[in-house]
């Protein structure tokens, strides 16, 4: 995954390890960043693994609705 560093992305991102994260409006770096993903395929389907595994983990339904639920209980307190 390849991606520029804006707002949530770098929630869902961490450069290295589950994608790729860019410099805003640098379209030479987009487009190498994408190349070195496309030329090793290895890389490619380990860093897919590891950005669905964080996904699930962060940002599936069920942890979401926990993440909420646990705000509300504290805003009632």
């Amino acid at each position: 995954m390849v991606a520029t560093g804006i707002e949530g992305i770098r929630d869902a991102i961490t450069d290295g390890e589950n994608g790729t994260l860019v410099a805003e409006q640098d379209p030479d770096a987009f487009g190498a960043a994408v190349r070195a993903v496309l030329a090793d395929p290895e890389v490619a389907r380990r860093t897919g693994v590891r950005a669905r595994e964080y996904s699930l983990a962060h940002f599936a339904w069920d942890h979401v609705a926990d993440q909420y639920l646990a705000e509300y209980q504290r805003l009632l307190v």
